[in-house]
């Protein structure tokens, strides 16, 4: 990518932090098999590293979604291109997400897919929170890290498709303004 950027969070603050929350949710999900619902395309990266550190028996599914008209503007209708078809039934499940924004992917998926499915419990882990755009309120369990209101790019976030690669995050320099303040 040549488009400036600003370094928000570093791989080793990256790392660190998924360490923290992966201890967490091995913490409070003892007892029972974890299942891991992660949103795609974005939350693969931190999806990929939390799974390597979570001990103990772990399953993983996805769900991928699209918020995003065709013309790439923010559209406020979440829609589910796929859903995992992991049985919930007496199972911690986190659905993770690398970064919640406006709360309406979360709270989409939750009440869809979710909630009522059997599980022992249900929590919400995102690497990034970006509460200052929220619209819908959900509740995040595992926060790594409170996020400007800025369009990020880097572990597995994206920028019309470049920059998921980078390791660490950074904030776009010249804001688009078709994608001013969310992710």
């Amino acid at each position: 990518m040549t488009t400036p950027m600003q370094c928000v969070f570093t791989p080793a603050q990256i790392d660190a932090r998924v360490r923290d929350l992966a201890g967490q949710i091995e913490r409070d999900c003892r007892g029972a098999p974890i299942v891991l619902l992660v949103v795609l395309k974005g939350a693969i990266l931190f999806a990929a590293d939390l799974l390597r550190r979570i001990e103990g028996d772990v399953l993983i599914d996805f769900f991928v979604v699209s918020s995003y008209a065709a013309d790439g503007v923010a559209s406020g209708e979440v829609q589910v291109l796929h859903a995992p078809r992991t049985d919930l039934t007496g199972r911690h499940v986190v659905l993770v997400d690398e970064v919640v924004d406006t709360g309406r992917t979360v709270a989409t998926l939750l009440e869809r897919y979710v909630t009522g499915r059997g599980a022992i419990s249900v929590r919400v882990c995102a690497l990034l929170d970006k509460s200052a755009a929220r619209v819908v309120p959900v509740t995040i369990d595992y926060v790594g890290f409170e996020a400007p209101d800025r369009w990020l790019v880097g572990y597995g976030m994206d920028n019309d498709g470049f920059g998921r690669n980078l390791p660490g995050i950074f904030a776009m320099a010249i804001a688009d303004s078709n994608n001013e303040g969310t992710n």
